[in-house]
């Protein structure tokens, strides 16, 4: 007699849609989020969370809406850095493998 195996394959898709594109130093971006994972999962009530470029939380969006597949954010207002130059931000979400390793954090580098 054979074992059979299921193998479930997971996938996660995860957009930062920052507006505008360029801001001056301390100016206001505005940030949405949008998740997708396979299989389908409702992350409505799931925070994501943003770091700067030193790993410091400056803000946080909360998944609130399902269409089909795709879970959205509200928009959230948040400062720009007052250091002149390009800087590199990142989403986390925790507790949303990207992968089958259980238990680890989405994560979408942004700039």
């Amino acid at each position: 007699m054979n074992k059979q195996s299921d193998i479930l394959e997971t996938s996660f898709d995860m957009l930062i849609d920052v507006e505008p594109g360029e801001v001056a130093a301390g100016g206001a971006l505005v940030l949405r989020c949008a998740a997708r994972a396979t299989p389908g999962r409702d992350l409505r009530g799931q925070s994501v969370q943003i770091l700067d470029d030193t790993g410091a939380a400056v803000g946080s969006l909360t998944f609130s809406m399902l269409d089909g597949a795709t879970n959205t954010t509200e928009p959230v207002t948040l400062t720009a850095p007052t250091r002149l130059g390009s800087h590199g931000w990142r989403a986390v979400i925790a507790g949303v493998p990207e992968s089958d390793a259980p238990g680890g954090d989405a994560t979408h580098d942004f700039f």
